[in-house]
């Protein structure tokens, strides 16, 4: 891969050789025509943004098969447009008004007139078709709401958020309408109904049981983003060393970070290095920074990062259960996996509760 790690330098993409390098092992990539075949999934992969993924197919001397397709219907469109002028220009009266129509059907088709834009500004017409995308999801997004569809709500964010959709926290944003419409729906939704019910059984129930995941601790992927960093002012975050990555406490205005990160997110791999079960990743992570500062970015790392997540399982009260050491042995096992604990009681029983900087207690209890 040689060839394909040097155009990504060539391209001003040499902070993404890592990434690039992590993809090619995952996939089994082992020649540069197999990373081409598969080029979209492999720039989303890395968050390439169009201009970046033209430089590099640029650098490789490969033409894109989407530009590839777009002249071709180009061609054959203006070809069959010139054969109709042609014809035009030699019948009658009678029969040019039909041909005459067909030529300007022809010249306003939707996808020929993409299809000329595409070729003329390849990048501009992505991302102009990538805002129409992101507008048409956000309208269905906002329908979904209107008609109090909770699960196709759901699935449409989804969509928005995949197709680059940047969906906010703010008052009037699709995050926060979708979370007052699952509040307002909660006490009537009947998979809640019976999350809690299950809930109350397993309480019931001899023996310990975890909730039903939710939340953070469904999440089965972390996050992948850009990592900020200022030549004067580093990466503007405080940072915590843990097994399981750098833990967030406070991220400054500046250099401003993506709004998907916060404090208590772990940073759990950058720039395809794994921050994860090391004695000192602190060091690792400061090399980056280093690396970075050299190279005097604003946008230099990528990222992975997971929120903390919050466990929940209930224990029913009895005899048999020595409490006293109970509480003793998951101290003694939160100290050794940077957990936190909580037991208390409750009106069904007792109740075992645990907060996890990351990581997933459930494997690290059997």
């Amino acid at each position: 891969m040689a060839q394909l790690y040097a155009a990504m330098e060539a391209a001003q993409l040499a902070e993404l050789v890592p990434l690039a390098e992590e993809w090619c092992q995952e996939q089994g990539a082992e020649l540069l025509e197999e990373v081409l075949e598969f080029m979209e999934d492999f720039a989303s992969s890395l968050g390439l943004t169009v201009s970046q993924r033209e430089r590099l197919l640029q650098q490789l001397g490969v033409e894109d098969q989407e530009l590839l397709d777009a002249k071709q219907l180009v061609q054959q469109q203006e070809e069959e447009i010139a054969k109709l002028t042609a014809e035009s220009k030699k019948t009658s009266k009678k029969q040019k008004g039909p041909l005459l129509a067909r030529i300007k059907d022809l010249e306003q088709a939707p996808e020929y007139l993409s299809a000329k834009r595409f070729v003329q500004d390849p990048a501009a017409e992505r991302e102009r078709q990538r805002a129409e995308l992101l507008e048409k999801l956000e309208t269905k997004v906002r329908m979904c709401i209107s008609d109090r569809d909770l699960p196709a709500a759901t699935s449409a964010l989804a969509e928005f958020r995949a197709a680059g959709g940047v969906s906010g926290n703010e008052s009037g944003s699709l995050a926060n309408d979708l979370a007052q419409l699952r509040a307002e729906l909660s006490t009537k939704d009947p998979e809640e109904q019976k999350r809690r019910m299950e809930q109350r059984k397993a309480m019931k129930k001899r023996g310990f049981q975890f909730d039903p995941p939710s939340g953070a601790e469904a999440e089965t992927e972390p996050r992948k983003m850009k990592l900020k960093v200022d030549v004067e002012l580093g990466a503007g975050l405080q940072l915590e060393p843990s097994w399981y990555g750098m833990v967030i406490e406070e991220i400054d205005d500046e250099p401003g970070q993506d709004e998907r990160l916060g404090p208590g997110d772990c940073i759990c791999k950058i720039n395809g290095q794994s921050l994860q079960e090391m004695e000192d990743c602190e060091s690792v992570f400061i090399d980056f920074l280093k690396v970075a500062w050299a190279a005097n970015r604003r946008e230099y790392a990528s990222i992975q990062a997971m929120k903390p997540c919050h466990a929940s399982g209930a224990v029913p009260q009895s005899g048999a259960v020595d409490w006293n050491a109970l509480e003793a042995d998951l101290k003694s096992f939160g100290g050794d996996y940077q957990v936190d604990f909580k037991v208390q009681t409750t009106r069904f029983g007792w109740g075992w509760v645990g907060w996890i900087r990351m990581g997933d207690v459930k494997n690290a209890m059997s």
